[in-house]
């Protein structure tokens, strides 16, 4: 019964077409990434998480400044720069660009870079990838809210911890 089923099934992969289809090139990729304006969004995704994470140590500082001497606040407030700075510097598109285009070389296939190419060249494409930046920018500002919400609560439990 089994049997019946695995051949076919096996076949089936064997001459599907995605299994025998081209891994794309890291020009046509680069070609797409510069179309999305990859770097761009990139970049301001990592300007709204610096940011994001500024705020999120200043209020964990004011909410322990009781807790901590000056010494301690100091000291928390230059562990939080020296960490930002690693962050930012590891994070540069120069490093995540490279790393990108072997991802999307694994998932997608030369056809279907093609036709993203082919599609964000097109009036209807362009008016999406103008559009982009304004979701992300909106999608960015529901999520500071939600931290904004979550803040109040991390604190509390830092306290908790920080208290004996």
């Amino acid at each position: 019964m089994l049997k019946n089923y695995f051949y076919p099934i096996i076949l089936s992969i064997l001459f599907s077409s995605t299994a025998f289809a081209e891994a794309p090139s890291k020009a046509s990729i680069q070609q797409l990434m510069q179309l999305l304006d990859a770097q761009a969004q990139y970049q301001q995704e990592l300007q709204y998480s610096e940011q994001s994470y500024q705020e999120m140590m200043q209020q964990i500082i004011e909410s322990q400044q009781q807790h901590l001497d000056e010494e301690k606040q100091k000291q928390f407030q230059q562990f939080t720069a020296d960490m930002l700075e690693v962050l930012m510097k590891e994070s540069q598109w120069e490093q995540i660009e490279p790393e990108t285009i072997r991802i999307w070389q694994d998932i997608y296939t030369q056809d279907e870079i093609n036709s993203m190419i082919h599609y964000y060249q097109t009036p209807l494409g362009q008016s999406i990838l103008k559009k982009m930046p304004l979701a992300s920018e909106k999608s960015n500002a529901v999520m500071q809210q939600k931290l904004d919400q979550f803040m109040p609560i991390f604190i509390e439990k830092l306290k908790q911890l920080s208290t004996p």
